[in-house]
């Protein structure tokens, strides 16, 4: 029986450690894509000002829209981080007993 109870608690331990390796290696690729959206949007910014060819404003009306702007996606991002975090915490299914 203690071999056994033992056994259990090492098993766990070890899911413990799998699902966490998951989920670190999941924020990191989320990073990444974060990271590569944020350069592929500064890329377009500067290509439409270059097409436009004007140099940035600082009109404080749209210094404060491009803030909101930022902030909006700001928060949408962290929403589909924290959704895919939620979707993969769902799929480890909870043990009724533990015999």
């Amino acid at each position: 029986m203690k071999s056994a109870s033992e056994a259990q608690k090492e098993a766990a331990e070890k899911l413990d450690e799998a699902a966490n390796q998951a989920m670190s290696d999941s924020e990191k690729k989320d990073q990444q894509e974060e990271q590569q959206q944020q350069q592929n949007q500064q890329e377009q910014q500067q290509e439409e000002q270059k097409q436009e060819g004007e140099a940035p404003k600082d009109d404080a009306s749209e210094e404060q829209m491009s803030e909101t702007e930022n902030d909006i996606k700001d928060i949408l991002d962290q929403e589909r981080k924290n959704q895919r975090r939620r979707l993969k915490l769902m799929r480890v299914k909870p043990v009724e007993r533990d015999w």
